[in-house]
């Protein structure tokens, strides 16, 4: 689905090659600051934002404009070109910014497929089959975060001991660690009286077609996993300037 406000993809022209390719997507509930965080955190890497309301049809941004709350089938297509615009810069080797809700575990699948479409070599490193693409994906996320792991939802962990070995996985060798795209996300958390008094005032001021009547919809709907892979939660209270500092030194970017 191509964007139906300007009718194509914008060009990917903005970044610089990364060592590892990475797509951080700054997600969360309307009102946690991911368009302002995440402009913040292209502008630090040097790389392309792209913001997920702007690839919303017409349609969708119509329905919330009268407050009805989009349903799967209102996201799928969205979710498909994002992840596409995703795989197209971390195919050119570059890293990339992307403000998206990701709200349910099952819009996080499509995004992170936007890292397994590089190759059977890439795939053969790490033991898993593209004719499974979870498995695929899974592989490649396990691959290419380098070494990190979880700690209480609350960022990333040094964990070379293994050095990227895996049971299930095999072994990886560094220089295909390296090469391997990742998407990571990150949460964005803040308390619900702050979120609704920052969508009041957005509505106030007319900068945004989203409803602050959603917010209710969208923190029922949110889901994380306990243990779900490559995400880590900030405190959306912060300054832009310091959560982005954060991200960057959690993602060693």
């Amino acid at each position: 689905m191509e964007n139906e406000d300007s009718g194509s993809s914008p060009p990917s022209t903005t970044g610089r090659v990364a060592v590892v390719p990475t797509a951080v997507i700054c997600m969360g509930v309307s009102g946690a600051g991911k368009t302002t965080v995440g402009k913040v955190l292209a502008e630090m890497l040097k790389c392309e934002f792209l913001d997920a309301d702007d690839f919303h049809s017409l349609q969708n941004k119509d329905k919330m404009r009268r407050g009805i709350p989009l349903i799967d089938e209102d996201r799928a297509p969205w979710l498909e070109t994002l992840r596409q615009l995703l795989r197209e810069r971390l195919v050119e080797g570059k890293n990339v910014v992307l403000a998206c809700s990701a709200l349910k575990p099952e819009y996080r699948t499509i995004l992170r497929a936007a890292a397994s479409d590089f190759g059977h070599e890439q795939a053969q490193a790490v033991g898993a089959s593209l004719d499974d693409d979870s498995a695929y994906v899974d592989g490649i996320a396990k691959a290419a975060c380098r070494g990190s792991s979880l700690e209480n939802g609350q960022g990333f962990k040094e964990d070379r001991s293994s050095d990227c070995e895996d049971p299930e996985f095999g072994e990886v060798k560094e220089a295909d660690r390296r090469a391997l795209p990742r998407v990571v996300f990150v949460h964005l958390k803040a308390d619900a009286k702050v979120l609704a008094a920052r969508l009041k005032a957005r509505e106030k001021a007319g900068t945004h077609y989203m409803p602050a009547s959603l917010l209710e919809s969208q923190m029922q709907a949110l889901q994380i996993y306990d243990g779900e892979a490559g995400i880590m939660t900030e405190d959306a209270e912060l300054t832009p300037n310091i959560l982005a500092r954060q991200v960057l030194k959690n993602c060693k970017l």
